[in-house]
């Protein structure tokens, strides 16, 4: 791990301002990149709300999302130097712990039974570098959190009454414009497989999946950048909406 390349993004998180990625941060190799997570998170003294997983190249990884940056639904969010990018997810909060179990990998059961509430969400994606994403460095992207800038959180029902997670509807705004509106739309099918996946390889430094926690499961949508002042809504059948103020 840089502590250079930690302390140059920790500046980043306090400006919200953005840099070129930096020759440590092209570099990095994985346990470099979780590592550079938790010196950001310690020197900008922050704990870990939740997480958002991902499985790049077929490879399973989390990136934290600091408590300072999940919001409630109806947030105002300032728009920085090229825009961000909207991603609308199915969201769950843990009830229980999730500690690293090798040798004995979890169940799709056991993670449904450690989800209490669904819900929908919006997560905001503006990279610390200026040149991602996409991400030319995965791991350089890992250690930005993987871009996460914010995650807005709205409506919520326990887990259990919402049916088979594969089959939501999902439905997004910008400005009152329909955006898109489909079936489904996770790559995985069921969301909550992300999860499944990310808690038998976890290798973070940040003490892992924890009870009261928000994990984010991917995007449900295609990604799309907005650059100027826009309004978000967006709508899960069987959970309910939330929105944001792009400002």
């Amino acid at each position: 791990m840089s502590i250079e390349l930690a302390t140059a993004l920790a500046d980043r998180y306090r400006t919200k301002t953005r840099m070129a990625t930096p020759a440590a941060a092209q570099s990095l190799d994985r346990a470099g990149a979780f590592a550079t997570q938790a010196a950001v998170a310690e020197a900008i003294g922050v704990g870990v709300g939740g997480w958002k997983v991902a499985m790049p190249d077929g490879v399973s990884t989390a990136a934290p999302m600091f408590d300072d940056v999940i919001l409630a639904g109806g947030a105002r969010w300032p728009l920085r130097e090229g825009g961000a990018i909207v991603e609308i997810e199915l969201g769950v909060r843990l009830t229980r712990d999730l500690p690293p179990r090798p040798g004995q990998p979890y169940t799709r059961e056991e993670i449904g039974a450690a989800v209490g509430n669904a819900m929908v969400g919006v997560e905001l994606i503006a990279s610390r570098y200026d040149d991602m994403p996409p991400p030319k460095h995965a791991n350089a992207w890992l250690a930005d959190n993987m871009g996460n800038a914010a995650y807005v959180t709205g409506d919520e029902k326990p887990l259990s009454s919402i049916g088979d997670p594969a089959t939501l509807r999902c439905r997004y705004w910008a400005d009152g414009e329909l955006k898109q509106d489909f079936v489904g739309g996770h790559p995985a099918g069921d969301p909550l497989m992300w999860i499944l996946a990310w808690a038998n390889a976890q290798d973070d430094r940040l003490g892992g999946l924890k009870a009261g926690q928000v994990v984010t499961t991917g995007s449900l949508t295609i990604p799309a950048l907005f650059e100027k002042p826009t309004r978000i809504e967006a709508e899960l059948d069987r959970i309910g909406r939330v929105s944001v103020e792009l400002a």
